[in-house]
């Protein structure tokens, strides 16, 4: 058997961990009260149930947005705390993500697909009849909300773009999912989506997790200047918004956290072995030909004083594989975790 050794001493690429950030909002939706936050952190999200029945419930630990009769009904939630923009990372997650019908008057195609979750300026609760707030937006299964009345129903494409203050929208990606479907053909509501939108002072990244994606345009990481606009949100909110038919879709989320000055650990002593200063990758081999040996040192302790040899914050490191050029595969498969051993 022929031997490849990698030895990699990076705690920032095999694991996400993060140093002296500060946690703004900690909503895991267990009071069963949407807009108090009596087990987290945060005092809970303001919340609007529009018309035609659509409500805002929280229960068995997730808020859900619910669309019960048609087009009509329609809901959102803001949190009443955000975070800051323009010097540190600031990161918004919307975890537990899932979906499921709340009304069918399937009469033909038609009405409104205008379910999303996004960053906006501002923590009042909104209705597109009033306008799409200034902000970043994540649009499910339709893109609709980039063109300026919003009509449009569902067509199975999904969308992250910027809403100006003057109504200008910036579309950074679109692309499908792989398995989660509701737009044609067989639904399938099986996957759960866990949704990071990092906003940086110059640039942005989103991760989506639960489900794998074909990108169809754009990247979901980039700089505002690359893709042609400033970012005028100063303040960011967490938020989420639904109002569709043919089928209305409801949302429900289990968690969402904002986090203020996110730092990504970058790599520790990092080594790379056999050294290639070519860069080439050599001969292709497949799995059976070559054992792959990974080996990295984790982050050491920030607090000098107590100057323990490992970050005590750090309990344990994801593995994530990449299938190559990312415009051809966006997506990272996750390989094993290994727990972090401290002495």
């Amino acid at each position: 058997m022929r031997h490849l050794i990698l030895t990699l001493a990076c705690i920032g690429l095999l694991s996400s961990g993060v140093i002296g950030e500060t946690i703004i909002v900690d909503d895991h939706f267990d009071d069963d009260v949407v807009d108090t936050n009596t087990h987290g952190i945060g005092s809970g999200f303001n919340y609007w149930n529009i018309g035609w029945d659509g409500v805002v419930t929280e229960a068995d630990s997730k808020v859900t947005l619910t669309v019960p009769v048609h087009g009509g009904s329609r809901c959102s939630i803001t949190s009443k705390e955000g975070a800051a923009l323009g010097e540190g990372i600031s990161r918004f997650e919307f975890i537990g993500v899932s979906f499921a019908v709340g009304n069918s008057p399937d009469g033909g195609p038609g009405g409104p697909g205008r379910n999303c979750v996004g960053v906006k300026q501002g923590n009042e609760t909104w209705d597109f009849d009033e306008g799409l707030p200034t902000g970043f937006w994540i649009q499910f299964e339709n893109d609709s909300l980039t063109n300026l009345t919003g009509d449009g129903s569902w067509n199975g494409t999904s969308v992250l773009f910027y809403e100006a203050n003057d109504d200008t929208k910036t579309v950074l990606a679109t692309w499908t999912f792989d398995t989660l479907n509701w737009s044609s053909g067989t639904r399938n509501f099986e996957p759960v989506l866990d949704i990071t939108l990092d906003i940086s002072p110059d640039g942005y990244e989103l991760v989506i997790e639960g489900d794998t994606i074909t990108l169809l345009s754009g990247s979901l990481s980039g700089s505002f200047a690359d893709a042609g606009f400033t970012n005028e949100v100063t303040e960011g909110f967490a938020t989420a918004y639904a109002q569709s038919e043919n089928p209305g879709i409801n949302i429900s989320i289990d968690r969402i956290v904002i986090k203020e000055d996110v730092r990504m650990g970058g790599p520790y002593n990092p080594q790379v072995l056999p050294e290639n200063p070519e860069g080439s990758v050599g001969v292709l081999i497949n799995n059976e030909q070559a054992e792959v040996t990974l080996s990295w040192m984790a982050g050491e302790d920030p607090d000098e004083e107590r100057g323990y040899p490992v970050n005590p914050d750090i309990l344990g490191h994801y593995i994530f594989r990449s299938n190559g050029n990312p415009g051809d595969d966006p997506n990272v498969h996750l390989i094993d975790y290994v727990p972090q051993v401290h002495a």
